[in-house]
């Protein structure tokens, strides 16, 4: 069972934690921006403003067993996560146990111990990603299993992406260019990615170029912007989320994109709408959305706080307030729940083998 102390359900942190991909370590030199990398983006990829160019990739389909699992993931539900991949893993599938794994490792030494077990066994069935947690630039390897990290893990993920991307695999393809360690390849394939769909590695070389204050001018911060309005343009969370908290965008459309955001489902676009409603005194939106975030994630927090603070809650019959439960339930249903996390960025904490 998961330890929840350890992966607390606390959407504040969560609202920074892709501005601050990039903040923790040093990257290797082949993933630094350089300002080259500018014309490069633009010769090959039209910047320019263009809302739902295009739907972004989706690494499962809606009817893929472990859609929700990994939706449950992605929204820190792990209790629902659990249910549904631990009989998937016991039957041996290899996605199920490395996604169980991502949930159990870091809780307490006999899960830390069984996550091991089953990413090696995930990696020997076939599974990238699980043979990346034992290279030796892997965050969690490093915390976790030091005794464990090997270039052999490294070669061995190598391999099984250019299996997965020669049958169309977009992340097979990005992770196939970048394990080469070479700059220019490595921008080539964030810009390749893009075309295709898959936006997490422009959003994170954005917000690495970003978080880098001390040496990032006026031309370098407007170029990782306008990368990240790429991204949110195509309906990609994790770009609205970094953008939604830049003090320069607040200035002018900030409302857009949070309606934008919400619509999609971002807990800390909805984190900072509820707060906001609050302070309004807009005491109906406040509930609905508290009830939204509670569908997609099973977070009860913002339940929990307007039972004491809300006055609608004891003012109101339980019929109105069946009746905002229904219209949360219905902004809910209206959500067209996209995976954006893969099998190299599932925790915040960690940030994935690029740090």
């Amino acid at each position: 069972m998961i330890d929840l102390m350890r992966k607390p359900l606390n959407w504040i942190m969560v609202i920074l934690a892709f501005a601050l991909i990039g903040c923790q370590d040093k990257p290797t030199n082949y993933l630094t921006f350089q300002k080259s990398d500018i014309a490069t983006f633009e010769s090959q990829l039209n910047l320019s403003r263009n809302p739902d160019a295009y739907k972004t990739y989706q690494q499962y389909g809606q009817n893929d067993k472990l859609r929700d699992a990994v939706l449950a993931i992605q929204y820190k539900n792990y209790f629902k996560a659990e249910k549904i991949l631990t009989p998937l893993a016991k039957a041996g599938e290899p996605e199920a146990m490395f996604w169980l794994a991502a949930i159990l490792y870091g809780s307490n030494m006999y899960d830390t111990a069984k996550a091991h077990e089953l990413w090696v066994t995930s990696a020997e069935k076939g599974n990238p990603y699980a043979a990346l947690i034992f290279s030796p630039d892997s965050p969690i390897c490093k915390q976790y299993y030091k005794s464990e990290c090997s270039e052999k893990w490294e070669a061995k993920a190598k391999v099984l992406f250019k299996q997965r991307a020669t049958s169309g695999d977009v992340r097979a393809q990005f992770y196939t260019k970048k394990l080469e360690k070479n700059h220019q390849v490595y921008i080539d394939a964030i810009i390749q990615a893009a075309k295709n769909g898959y936006l997490l590695p422009m959003t994170i070389y954005s917000n690495r170029i970003l978080s880098n204050k001390d040496n990032v001018d006026k031309q370098s911060k407007d170029f990782a912007i306008k990368l990240l309005y790429f991204a949110a343009d195509r309906n990609f969370i994790p770009a609205f989320d970094t953008l939604l908290f830049l003090d320069s965008t607040k200035k002018s459309n900030y409302q857009e994109l949070e309606a934008r955001a919400t619509s999609l489902g971002s807990i800390p676009a909805l984190t900072a709408k509820y707060f906001y409603l609050k302070k309004e005194k807009k005491y109906q939106e406040e509930y609905i959305i508290a009830h939204v975030v509670n569908l997609l994630s099973g977070d009860n927090t913002f339940i929990s706080m307007d039972y004491y603070k809300n006055p609608i809650v004891k003012e109101y019959s339980q019929i109105e307030l069946n009746k905002l439960k229904n219209i949360a339930q219905k902004k809910y249903q209206a959500i067209n729940q996209t995976i954006y996390i893969d099998g190299d960025h599932f925790d915040d904490n960690q940030n994935g083998y690029d740090l």
